[in-house]
């Protein structure tokens, strides 16, 4: 359809018609723009609510900071000085506390920790085994993998996810003791987080078959 000083392209989709008017555009900026117009009209009607993920549940800082307070007193119930990270679901840094005492080299460890828990949406450890145990070979070819990847993959325990509602909003990682003590306060924290928002224990899924 032509007007004076340009073209109109016009488009069906489940909400009526896309009319574009290209006012003396370039051949491949028509080109380009007919493209975007028919992409919109064949994505199944168009509707806006197809185009983007709402509902999602994000994890914030006052969150993060509660997760942190509930792991930290974990620790101090534990006797035991620990680094606590907490990330998002991408597994980007949302709070940091190293408790006085701490080693400061198990910052790096805590931080990988809660990033491979929130990526991979498992809670850290060894892989693989059954009954004989974890596989070595495995878990040496992973921890060579996570030098690759820049230390954001780690086998070692301490990395929980942050899971609410079915949908994992990040993680948190603990190092400075033992792999059990920092399960046991990475653990801790995730819970004072569910406490905090009135659910059930055991919402967050900690995956391998087991809530808690």
């Amino acid at each position: 359809m032509a007007t004076k000083g340009g073209r109109v392209g016009r488009w069906r989709c489940r909400g009526g018609w896309i009319i574009v008017l290209f006012l003396g555009l370039p051949m491949g900026e028509r080109q380009a723009t007919m493209a975007v117009a028919e992409g919109r009209s064949l994505a199944d009607g168009g509707s806006a609510s197809e185009l983007v993920a709402r509902g999602r549940i994000d994890l914030t800082l006052e969150g993060a900071r509660l997760v942190i307070r509930g792991a930290e007193s974990k620790a101090l119930a534990l006797g035991i000085k620990e680094n606590i990270a907490v990330v998002d679901q991408g597994g980007h840094l949302v709070a940091f506390e190293r408790m006085d005492g701490a080693r400061p080299a198990s910052g790096y460890t805590a931080l990988t920790k809660a990033t491979t828990a929130a990526t991979f949406r498992q809670a850290t450890g060894p892989i693989g085994g059954g009954e004989k145990g974890p596989d070595p070979l495995l878990n040496l070819s992973l921890q060579n993998a996570a030098l690759a990847s820049g230390g954001k993959l780690t086998t070692l325990k301490g990395g929980v996810p942050i899971e609410i509602d079915g949908q994992v909003t990040g993680g948190v990682g603990v190092g400075g003791g033992s792999g059990e003590q920092d399960l046991l306060v990475a653990k801790a924290g995730v819970q004072a987080l569910l406490e905090g928002l009135k659910m059930t224990p055991g919402t967050p899924r900690i995956p391998g078959g087991r809530s808690e």
